[in-house]
């Protein structure tokens, strides 16, 4: 029987939670289908073009339920929040999407919401452009840190009182400052850390706003 489309779509998904990018190979996945991996190709021409396609699919989800009449802030604030949902629902979902600069129909959707609230705020085109950009660099930078650190459960994947330890020691007597700040720094509350970057954007964007 021949393999769909969305057959290599979803064996790819859950090798990739299960392997990782760096284990995501076309040879790999061939042996997931059991096919050989030629087949593959009639498909994707390339294991590039396979990246971009999973890279799109995150972003089923993400701005399709968005009420263009609520305020600006409050559309923008809930992309951002979809996104890194989406980012976040498969293994190195950041690390994957980065760099890949797809165009398709969920990204359009996504660059538009965004933009669309901020031009009818009443935002010029450079800023909204500019503001979208800079929306997007923050929630995958974000993400891909966020997935370094927990994983899909909110567990811990490094060994934190070990690398506190190592902060410790490498700040010594020098940086009495950091030695002080051990507790946020090192605060795991990822929800909340994302919040706060976020409001920080948003903030800027509404003085920028206030100033015409």
């Amino acid at each position: 029987m021949r393999i769909t489309r969305e057959q290599v779509t979803e064996a790819a998904l859950s090798l990739l939670d299960t392997v990782g990018l760096e284990g995501l190979t076309m040879r790999r996945l061939a042996q997931a289908l059991n096919i050989q991996a030629p087949s593959l190709y009639w498909h994707f021409k390339n294991k590039e073009a396979l990246i971009d396609h999973l890279a799109d699919r995150l972003l089923d989800r993400v701005c399709i339920d968005i009420d263009p009449a609520a305020p600006w802030r409050t559309q923008v604030e809930q992309i951002a929040h979809q996104l890194r949902q989406g980012l976040l629902s498969r293994r190195d979902g950041g690390r994957l999407y980065a760099g890949t600069y797809i165009v398709t129909p969920n990204i359009m959707r996504v660059n538009d919401g965004v933009m669309g609230a901020l031009l009818s705020a009443g935002f010029s085109a450079k800023v909204a452009a500019w503001a979208n950009g800079s929306l997007f660099f923050y929630v995958i930078g974000f993400t891909i840190e966020e997935q370094g650190l927990v994983d899909a459960t909110g567990a811990l994947v490094v060994d934190l009182a070990a690398l506190k330890s190592r902060f410790a020691e490498a700040a010594g007597t020098s940086h009495p400052r950091l030695l002080g700040l051990m507790e946020p720094i090192f605060d795991t509350d990822m929800e909340a850390r994302f919040q706060f970057g976020l409001d920080m954007l948003l903030d800027g964007l509404a003085c920028q706003r206030a100033r015409g």
